[in-house]
């Protein structure tokens, strides 16, 4: 068991390392490309990845199947859609920071089931990073740039991950048969889009970084985060997604975006909380475990 919980951190982590380089190669496309050429290459590259994955076992019934996709096109289409609509129009630091916060909804939702016996500490943490959210979107502050389009798709991003993390799991079915539905169902939808507004890279440089967007943070990310969540039983591994933010907000720092001080504080605490929050479960599991040996 504790072997079959460190792989699933293990994918987990290697899907954090692909998600931590999304937001700084997204605003570095975004400045100088149209949003819709950026979803298509990425939902391209995402749909190369789940197609040539061998798939292993019997094909799961209709049933499970349409349930996976259902869950696929929240996570996927719906997280990297409202993500990128946020990047595209909301400052990029603040809005990465609000997209990553899920592991605090996920922790309400552990509360609200009756999935933890920690109810007081998870949600004095989550409230606490909802504090720093408000921080860090301007709504504490008149001072602070506020950007009600893009703070909101950042935050329906929030949501559509933390549902996915939490629904994925409990679906009998790979990671492919989930994943590879709902990319194809964002190809054909930024097929429509494009068509609109037209297709044009101004280099092979952007156009590999695009593909590179879907082959990586969503293609490979995904599906490792999706076996993640299918070996963790216990739901402790999720939390792991608040390294996300501190990675992707570090790398993002270097290459030149920044927070205004009231929006740094906010950051600190949007991170504190999700990090108190996997610590409180990660104590959780390992007493949890105990207690079950000596009984």
């Amino acid at each position: 068991m504790k072997s079959h919980f460190l792989n699933g951190a293990g994918l987990a982590l290697c899907a954090i390392a692909f998600w931590s380089t999304n937001a700084t190669v997204a605003h570095w496309l975004l400045e100088t490309n149209q949003l819709s050429n950026v979803q298509l290459l990425q939902f391209i590259g995402a749909m190369l990845v789940f197609f040539f994955l061998k798939r292993k076992g019997p094909t799961p019934a209709a049933g499970v199947r349409l349930r996976g996709a259902v869950t696929g096109v929240l996570g996927l289409v719906g997280t990297m859609v409202f993500q990128y609509i946020a990047f595209a129009t909301a400052p990029v630091i603040q809005a990465n920071i609000i997209a990553y916060s899920w592991p605090l909804l996920l922790a309400i939702s552990h509360v609200l089931l009756g999935q933890s016996s920690s109810s007081f500490f998870l949600l004095t943490s989550a409230v606490l990073g909802f504090v720093g959210v408000s921080m860090v979107s301007g709504i504490a502050s008149a001072s602070a740039v506020f950007s009600p389009i893009g703070y909101s798709a950042a935050a329906i991003s929030a949501i559509c991950m933390a549902s996915y993390s939490y629904l994925v799991g409990s679906i009998e079915a790979e990671p492919r048969d989930v994943l590879l539905p709902a990319a194809t169902i964002g190809v054909l939808g930024c097929l429509i889009w494009v068509a609109k507004t037209g297709f044009d890279y101004r280099s092979a440089t952007e156009l590999m970084a695009g593909l590179y967007l879907g082959a990586g943070p969503m293609g490979l990310g995904y599906l490792l985060w999706s076996l993640a969540m299918i070996r963790d039983s216990s739901g402790h591994i999720a939390v792991l997604g608040y390294l996300t933010p501190v990675t992707s907000s570090l790398l993002l720092w270097v290459t030149g975006s920044h927070l205004s001080a009231i929006a740094l504080v906010g950051a600190m605490l949007v991170i504190t909380s999700c990090a108190a929050i996997g610590w409180q479960q990660t104590v959780g599991s390992k007493s949890e475990s105990s207690e079950s040996i000596s009984n």
